[in-house]
C-alpha cells in the first residue's frame, strides 16, 4: 500500500495563544483550532497569559474578557504597553457596547460575542492573520514590486 499524501495546512506554523478561565470552552477552542492545523497554547488565567505572550512569539491571541485576577482587558493593555502588536481577539459574553468599546480602546482588532459560530471565528482569525501580513498564501511578485517602486511617468 501507498502513503497516503500529506495534506499541509494553510494555518500550519501559526501559533494560538487562548485565554479562558471557562476550561470546557478553552479546550473546545484549542482543540477546533488544532484540527485546523494551528498550535495552540491554553491559558487560564489572565496572568498566566501576560507570562506566554511576554515568553513566546504568537500569530493571534484569543482573550475572554471575565477571568479571575486580571481580566482580558488589563491582559491586552499589558501586552500592548511591552510592545507587542500581535492581533488580537476578544471572544466573550459581554456585548454591550461599552464592553465592545473598553475592548477596542485597550488594543483589540476584533470583538466577538458569545455565542458564536466556531466557523466566523475562523474567518476573523483568519482576516486578522491576514491583515496583519501573517499568511502562507503565495504572493504576486509582480504586483509587489509594482508597490515597493515609485511611480514613474509613462508606466
Amino acid at each position: 500500500m501507498g502513503q497516503q499524501p500529506q495534506v499541509t495546512s494553510k494555518y500550519a506554523g501559526k501559533r494560538l495563544l487562548i485565554a479562558d478561565d471557562d476550561s470546557d470552552m478553552r479546550v473546545l477552542l484549542a482543540e477546533y483550532f488544532r484540527r485546523l492545523g494551528f498550535q495552540v497554547d491554553e491559558r487560564e488565567s489572565g496572568q498566566a497569559a501576560l507570562e506566554a505572550a511576554m515568553a513566546g512569539r504568537f500569530d493571534c491571541f484569543i482573550f475572554d474578557v471575565s477571568m479571575p485576577g486580571m481580566s482580558g482587558f488589563d491582559l491586552l493593555k499589558r501586552v500592548r504597553d511591552r510592545g507587542i502588536q500581535t492581533p488580537a481577539l476578544f471572544l466573550t459574553a459581554h456585548d454591550a457596547l461599552s464592553d465592545k468599546v473598553a475592548g477596542f480602546e485597550a488594543g483589540a482588532d476584533d470583538y466577538l460575542a458569545k455565542p458564536f459560530s466556531p466557523r466566523e471565528l475562523e474567518y476573523r482569525v483568519e482576516a486578522l492573520l491576514r491583515r496583519s501580513g501573517i499568511t502562507s498564501e503565495p504572493h504576486d511578485d509582480e504586483r509587489i514590486d509594482r508597490v515597493r517602486r515609485p511611480l514613474q511617468p509613462g508606466r
